[in-house]
């Protein structure tokens, strides 16, 4: 009575077999990509609510905006100024700042990449401080920008600020008053 002990090979193809089908229907359900796109998204609204934290503060020293009369990214001139003034220590950087954005489609006045873009409204003379702005950016996932679309702003509805972008899923904070 000599009993093998042991599986077949047979037996272990028909396990691997199995484990590969499982491992590739879990990659399936699981979307890795859209997970990396959520997360940068989730950075990039906070990464906008830190500028706006950073505007109300300089607010409230000087009862104004810094002015700025057609959409810029912050990383041009607004972030030096909130920097300086010691109201952020840093300016965040889009995620995917040196990508573009999707084919075709522009926001911020005509700017296709992705990054974060400021406007104010216009004020009469120079050096003077603006008393609304809008913050924005393009997001990757439409339920990023659900609780915040940039047209659906108060300064941008009715307003002379453009925050329109063609379809594209757009993600925006303005002055709370």
């Amino acid at each position: 009575m000599n009993k093998n002990k042991g599986f077949t090979l047979i037996e272990l193809m028909l396990v691997v077999l199995i484990m590969g089908i499982l491992a590739g229907a879990m990659l399936g359900i699981v979307n890795i990509r859209g997970i990396q796109a959520k997360s940068r998204d989730a950075r990039r609204v906070g990464d906008i609510k830190k500028m706006q934290t950073a505007l109300e503060l300089y607010f409230s020293d000087y009862r104004g905006y810094p002015e700025s009369e057609s959409w810029e990214n912050i990383n041009s001139g607004l972030s030096g100024t909130l920097i300086a003034g010691g109201y952020i220590n840093n300016a965040p950087d889009d995620p995917k700042e040196a990508g573009a954005g999707p084919e075709g489609v522009s926001c911020f006045g005509d700017k296709s990449l992705h990054g974060y873009y400021y406007i104010t409204t216009n004020c009469d003379g120079v050096g003077c401080l603006a008393t609304k702005y809008i913050l924005g950016t393009i997001v990757e996932v439409e339920t990023s920008a659900s609780d915040s679309l940039c047209s659906e702003l108060n300064n941008c509805v009715g307003g002379s600020i453009s925050c329109s972008c063609g379809g594209l899923s757009c993600y925006g904070a303005e002055n709370p008053l």
